[in-house]
């Protein structure tokens, strides 16, 4: 139901990090979880589709008890349906680092955050949509979205824009100097807009087509029902007698 998501630095991560649990180099895979948000992962076991009840596809053999060895996942709900653990080093995806997490911030690289320390982060609260705006009062520190870094995220405080720089090496932080009242948006590219246009123009232009067809049909088959009841069901002709 979804596109497949684009190679990114991001998904890179992710690929290395369940690598890394699976083949058994790291047992701190949740510190490269972390700063993307991970909070859980999901081992299903019976999805109700291709694996049910009565004949149960087995997860894949050594998954659940690679993911039980590592230090910053813990066994969060087991049942014969799925295995949920839960990553104590993640962080919200909207947050204010710790004092290390901001240090450790400007590392980059699977081995440089593995060594890193980032739990602990205060939320600024959650949204509906991953680019709703967001207002909340912060105090002096790193405020991080766990987001692909771009320069289209904007975060001003007391209505100064704050620069931004790459975190971890791929997602978003702003050191912020003073306290005050902080605003996070999203400013959605002119390229973006335009092809969200002319995806729309082209769905209107094919709803017009295709309602004119089925108008065009519906006239025809009117006009041929109309003819055909002008139409005599009879015909009688007098015929002389010999």
């Amino acid at each position: 139901e979804y596109w497949e998501a684009p190679r990114t630095n991001v998904r890179e991560n992710l690929v290395s990090a369940m690598y890394g649990i699976v083949r058994g180099q790291t047992a701190r895979a949740g510190r490269l979880l972390g700063p993307l948000s991970v909070r859980y992962i999901v081992v299903p076991i019976v999805d109700g589709a291709q694996s049910t009840r009565s004949t149960p596809i087995p997860a894949p053999p050594g998954l659940v008890d690679a993911l039980s060895r590592q230090l910053d996942l813990k066994r969060k709900f087991a049942s014969p349906d799925l295995v949920v653990f839960e990553n104590t080093a993640w962080i919200p995806v909207r947050s204010v680092l710790t004092q290390v997490g901001a240090e450790n911030s400007q590392l980059a690289g699977a081995r440089s955050m593995i060594t890193a320390e980032i739990a602990g982060a205060a939320s600024l609260g959650s949204v509906e949509h991953a680019q709703q705006k967001v207002v909340a009062n912060v105090e002096p520190g790193t405020v991080h979205l766990a987001m692909p870094f771009t320069s289209q995220w904007n975060v001003a405080v007391n209505g100064e824009n704050i620069p931004g720089r790459p975190a971890f090496g791929l997602t978003n932080a702003y050191d912020i100097p003073n306290a005050g009242q902080a605003t996070i948006s999203f400013s959605t590219s002119w390229l973006q807009s335009f092809l969200v246009a002319l995806q729309l123009v082209a769905w209107l232009a094919l709803a017009y087509v295709a309602l004119s067809r089925r108008q065009r049909r519906e006239r025809s088959r009117s006009a041929d029902s109309v003819l055909s009841s002008e139409a005599p069901i009879m015909s009688m002709q007098a015929v002389e007698p010999q």
